[in-house]
């Protein structure tokens, strides 16, 4: 009892002469105290979000036993590509075949047009699936019974806020909703919809078999018709991977030859895996990267590196003014070990006073992060055992790591040394070595965060700026939502061109940046099973000039010629390519299984009709007018509020009963990068913090070396010496640390950055001006950082300076 008492004393001992130290040292501690905080802040603001980003999807009761099967096929060119999608048929066989598949669920994803009463809405969120959704996915009933809520056709359940908006605080069951304003659908049940960490989301989950009264018999009967996504739950013990080579052995024997000659696969997806690791053709939403996860770690752990470095540093450099006290600690009988876990538990007492502050800044900048990020992360994260003891494992390891050298290197004074003053020289000589290592490490990691970010910038500019081969701007796509509106295309365009602010219209079944659908094209004359999956767009004949897409060869499609209509199609140079055509023009193919021949009439321009990840494939153009979906009209840019209120009015003179949609070309074009462009923001904010804490500490040793040379500049300036040699001689030697750190940081910068830009099938060079700025700029942070310490060194009266000690 006694030892335990003496041991809480001493305890209490080193506690308050950490706070009496930190006290004195009111500048040094408040340098080392806001460093650690900004990098554990920092450290924890980014942990927060990975650890948001990694539980996607793993709420559900059995996230490791879920997958969803998705397709790969050989494209044009011979590249793989896969697909989120399947069709119809594969759950039945899945499931019929496979004892190891305990539940399968077919889901699609529609946007509806719902009526009730007399109220409208237009839900983007409108899914249909099999009732097994409720078997595979956990979604918990509020109202309603999940063995029974979708295995009626035109049965539907709502969310609990989908609920709210349609009936308020009325009972939702047993109600009936509109779909497209005439198929009634009657409400079976009310859900708590999937919380944000989920890869999908929906408002309404409809039976599936009503989709056998709504949609044409062809959607249920071929392979090729991929519009829903398959997901299965795996019985306990089964090996998916396993399971995926039976699948494929069994998939080669049953499927159609048309399905083989492409080499069709439909591989296993860990359900958990979708948010960070699928980029797949025709995803549910875009879907984040796991390449980000692991550079916002590495940032994480470059900044509290920055931080602990920091620690060190000056904590060193300080030693000199606290050899005395170790010497006559040492005299009247304090031993190493002692003292050790003194200044261990000094820098403990910094680490935790840095996490208190760190969590109040991270408190106050949340919500604003969160508004970027779009998610709804807090700290409540720490709420749990796991994140509270990782939380004082951060504590421990900074607050040991960044301590353990000081006290090694204070506790190894010997008093007789200390007390006659032989210490200080010699120990401020073996250790400046190791400052200034560690000081041209900081801003090693700095310089490359500079040079990310400057790449990262030029990129998303590049991507912003680059000429796709088509005019985006002032181009305003209606949603052909409705038969009666693709009935009345040719009625509504002359509607829209009699607007003085309407220039052109066009109709299209697909608009950059949406991925297209592929189809089959056969070389006139070659075997039926000798086809191409290619890309094809509908449009009709208005829609290259609008989009002013350049004919390199050829003609346009034109109303003068009467089989435009029926037979005449367009290709692109990338199918020029692929089909090896010397001369193009007049050769002829057959088109969606035999159901139209086709005949080249001219050549476009590639144009980037994907995100510029993706090179161009081969695309044909063709006239379809069932498969138009989208309206495009180009527009004036003045007064665009009132032009496109004046739209809704037409739109709704000759559509009465349906909903006017409608959005811009250039800001869907922008939405597909709003991922990087997000990225690319938080790496310069992080990069902005990373180089303040290595300035802060620069800034330290700058103070600590001016006050050490304080007598030789007074007696300098005695001598002559001008204020701008003086501050031309405090500054050099930091400088030299800089551009030591250049020659570290620039090759690996480019190295790293270079592998990132080989993500993109269209990017920039990296070229020598990147390295150039960079290199300047952190010139320019070092000496305005050391500039101040070392002007105000120079402007010192001498005579105080010659007093000094």
């Amino acid at each position: 009892m006694e030892v335990t008492n003496r041991k809480i004393v001493m305890l209490a001992n080193y506690i308050k002469i950490a706070i009496r130290t930190l006290v004195r040292q009111k500048g040094y501690s408040a340098i080392n105290i806001a460093g650690l905080a900004v990098g554990i802040a920092c450290c924890l603001l980014i942990f927060i979000y990975v650890k948001d980003e990694l539980s996607y999807d793993r709420f559900h009761e059995n996230p490791e036993r879920i997958y969803r099967i998705y397709r790969t096929h050989h494209a044009s060119g011979g590249e793989v590509r896969g697909v989120a999608r399947t069709n119809w048929l594969l759950s039945d066989i899945l499931t019929a075949n496979f004892p190891e598949i305990e539940k399968s669920v077919r889901i699609a994803r529609f946007e509806a047009r719902i009526r009730y009463d007399d109220k409208d809405f237009v839900e983007p969120n409108f899914f249909v699936a099999d009732p097994t959704i409720f078997d595979v996915f956990t979604i918990p009933f509020v109202h309603g019974d999940p063995a029974t809520a979708l295995n009626e056709p035109f049965s539907v359940v709502i969310t609990e806020e989908t609920a709210q908006r349609y009936f308020g605080n009325d009972n939702p069951i047993g109600k009936t909703l509109l779909y497209d304003y005439q198929h009634p659908f009657t409400v079976t049940g009310v859900v708590t919809g999937f919380p944000q960490q989920s890869h999908f989301h929906f408002d309404l989950i409809a039976s599936i078999e009503s989709t056998k009264t709504l949609l044409s018999p062809v959607w249920f009967q071929h392979w090729g018709n991929i519009w829903l996504y398959t997901y299965i739950l795996l019985a306990h013990g089964t090996d998916p991977a396993t399971l995926e080579q039976q699948l494929a052995s069994f998939m080669d024997e049953h499927m159609p030859q048309a399905a083989r000659t492409v080499n069709l696969q439909f591989p296993l997806q860990p359900v958990t895996d979708i948010h960070l690791r699928s980029h797949f053709d025709l995803e549910l939403q875009q879907n984040s990267n796991i390449a980000y996860i692991y550079i916002f770690v590495i940032i994480a752990l470059f900044i509290l590196a920055i931080a602990c470095f920091n620690f060190i540093n000056l904590t060193t450099a300080r030693s000199i003014s606290r050899s005395k006290e170790v010497g006559i600690r040492k005299t009247i009988g304090a031993n190493r070990p002692q003292l050790i876990r003194q200044f261990i538990g000094e820098s403990i007492v910094i680490t935790v006073a840095a996490v208190v502050i760190g969590l109040l800044f991270i408190e106050l900048i949340l919500p604003w992060f969160n508004d970027f990020t779009g998610k709804a992360m807090s700290l409540s994260s720490f709420a749990n055992g796991i994140a509270a003891a990782g939380l004082l494992g951060i504590i421990f390891v900074v607050g040991f790591g960044a301590g353990i050298y000081p006290a090694l290197f204070l506790s190894s004074y010997k008093p007789v040394d200390v007390l006659s003053g032989k210490s200080s020289a010699g120990n401020a000589r073996n250790h400046a070595a190791l400052r200034k290592g560690i000081v041209t490490l900081q801003f090693a990691i700095s310089i490359g965060l500079i040079a990310g970010t400057v790449i990262i910038y030029n990129q998303l500019t590049y991507m912003r700026t680059k000429d796709l081969g088509f005019d985006k701007d002032q181009i305003l796509i209606v949603e052909l939502n409705n038969p009666e509106a693709r009935r009345q295309l040719d009625v509504l365009k002359d509607a829209f061109l009699n607007h003085a602010s309407v220039l052109q219209t066009a109709a299209a079944s697909n608009v950059p940046p949406e991925q297209l659908n592929s189809w089959r094209i056969t070389p006139m004359g070659e075997p039926s099973d000798q086809f191409e999956l290619i890309n094809v767009m509908a449009i009709d004949y208005d829609f290259i000039d609008l989009m002013e897409i350049e004919i390199i060869e050829g003609r346009n499609l034109s109303r003068e010629y009467a089989r435009d209509e029926h037979e005449a199609i367009l290709f692109n140079e990338a199918a020029v390519r692929h089909f090896a055509l010397d001369d193009p023009i007049g050769t002829r193919y057959d088109l969606f299984q035999g159901m139209k021949d086709g005949t080249v009439i001219g050549v476009v321009r590639d144009f980037n009709y994907e995100s510029l990840h993706s090179r161009v494939m081969p695309v044909f153009l063709h006239i379809w007018p069932q498969w138009y979906t989208q309206l495009l009209l180009k527009i004036r840019p003045e007064n665009m509020q009132q032009t496109v209120q004046d739209i809704r009015e037409i739109w709704h003179t000759q559509i009465s009963d349906w909903p006017f949609e409608y959005r811009f070309l250039d800001e869907d074009i922008d939405r597909v990068y709003r991922s990087e462009q997000r990225f690319g923001q938080i790496v310069l904010y992080f990069s902005i913090l990373a180089i303040f804490i290595a300035c802060l500490g620069l800034f330290g040793l700058a103070s600590y070396s001016t006050q050490q040379r304080t007598k030789e500049i007074g007696v300098r300036k005695v001598l002559g010496a001008s204020v701008s040699t003086i501050v031309l001689l405090l500054s050099k030697e930091f400088t030299k640390w800089v551009l030591v750190a250049n020659l570290i940081a620039l090759p690996v910068a480019y190295y790293v950055m270079n592998r990132w830009l080989q993500n993109y099938a269209y990017r920039i060079e990296i070229g020598f001006e990147v390295f150039l700025l960079t290199a300047a700029v952190a010139f320019i942070i070092a000496l305005f950082t050391v500039s101040y310490q070392s002007v105000r060194a120079a402007l010192a009266n001498p005579v105080e300076a010659l007093r000094y000690e």
